[in-house]
């Protein structure tokens, strides 16, 4: 949800449909009252406090049981998920360390990178190569389990091939 706002005398030269002598701030759902209700909806969802609970434990245990995967499979590789102490989600870089900065990143085997979620998505798991898996309040430690299950056999695949 994004709110903008300001002083009185700066916000009294946005207007909302098209005028000559002020700003037009316009899109697709600005202002509409089901982006708003969804919005508030949203909020007191993480104000309960559930959400962060439910995602710190599940990216913390995917993060955790993919770099065991990563190391009984003996492939190099460096799992992270972790940001300002708080676990969102996993990303394998191959490489043997996280990555502090772009350079680190890029020096990273991208074409394994590319490869394992390849694999990952033949198998029925979505991973993009270009951006970290992410868990939401809808996923179940079953699903962490169905991940790491696919990862096994894709990272036994990388091994042998």
């Amino acid at each position: 949800m994004g709110v903008l706002g300001g002083r009185k005398d700066v916000m009294s030269g946005i207007c909302m449909e098209r005028m000559h002598d002020k700003v037009c701030v316009a899109g697709s759902t600005s202002g509409h009252p089901v982006s708003v209700a969804a919005g508030l909806a949203l909020l007191t969802e993480l104000e309960k406090g559930e959400y962060y609970r439910h995602v710190q434990e599940l990216a913390s245990l995917a993060s955790v049981r993919l770099q065991k995967a990563f190391d009984e499979a003996g492939i190099s590789c460096t799992v992270t998920g972790e940001f300002m102490g708080i676990c969102r989600g996993f990303w394998p870089h191959f490489s043997d360390k996280a990555p502090r900065n772009s350079r680190d990143f890029y020096s990273e085997d991208l074409l394994k990178l590319l490869n394992f979620c390849i694999g990952m998505i033949a198998h029925g798991i979505f991973m993009s190569p270009t951006g970290a898996p992410s868990i939401t309040l809808a996923h179940t430690e079953q699903d962490i389990d169905k991940m790491l299950k696919a990862a096994s056999s894709v990272l036994q695949m990388m091994k042998s091939g």
